[in-house]
């Protein structure tokens, strides 16, 4: 268990706590979804695509009504 913390890939506490998540103002719509895809460091394409489905699938109200929720309560962009 002492190896894993000495690893390259472990990356401290100093970065989990530094790591926030914010909206994004590279972001298509609100930038929720660039912001989630920052936080995750994956490519945005992922989770747009998961979204749209998402969208689709629930008739638009409860998918729409949690982006709007999640575009007002997270956090805007770091300056």
């Amino acid at each position: 268990m002492a190896d894993f913390y000495k690893s390259t890939d472990y990356k401290g506490e100093d970065w989990f706590n530094t790591r926030r998540l914010r909206r994004s103002r590279n972001g298509l719509l609100l930038g929720v979804c660039q912001g989630f895809a920052d936080w995750l460091e994956i490519p945005t394409w992922p989770i747009r695509i998961a979204v749209i489905i998402a969208f689709i699938a629930s008739g638009f109200f409860p998918i729409g009504a949690l982006y709007l929720g999640a575009a007002i309560f997270m956090k805007g962009p770091a300056h």
